[in-house]
């Protein structure tokens, strides 16, 4: 809602129903297109630089946990419709897309993290021991343990 309201609302914050049934599929998709492609609308050749397409899955569900219709999207007169705004079929082309781009290599960097071995956390360890004072910024906060 933040998104559509262009204004940040605070965890407690919550939202009616009517004010959920409100979103539209093209909001949805301005914000998973920020997300992505880090504009709101994709031009022709633009690629998603900002975020993979596991993230964009990630936020497509978060979104559709609250909403109150778990129904595929259904498009009604005047632009307004029923339904789960995230099944879309232009969000699904978004998602698609995103995937294509990460098959050809041509998405965002990975922002994986891989587990230490044994020798770089002993050699971390000595590391961090070396520095004398307690509050120094780069001691890990749980060398006292």
């Amino acid at each position: 809602m933040g998104f559509v309201h262009n204004k940040s609302h605070s965890k407690s914050a919550t939202f009616t129903k009517a004010q959920l049934v409100t979103l539209q599929p093209k909001h949805a998709l301005a914000h998973l297109t920020h997300k992505a492609v880090g504009a709101t609308a994709r031009k022709v050749g633009s690629r998603p630089s900002c975020a993979r397409s596991n993230h964009i899955k990630n936020i497509k569900m978060m979104i559709s946990c609250f909403v109150p219709s778990g129904a595929v999207w259904v498009n009604s007169r005047n632009d307004v419709g029923h339904g789960n705004l995230t099944q879309h079929k232009s969000i699904n082309k978004l998602t698609a897309g995103t995937v294509q781009f990460e098959v050809r290599d041509e998405d965002s960097e990975a922002q994986d993290v891989r587990d230490q071995t044994m020798a770089e956390f002993w050699k971390e360890m000595k590391m961090f021991r070396k520095h004398e004072e307690p509050t120094c910024p780069c001691r890990n906060p749980l060398m006292g343990v």
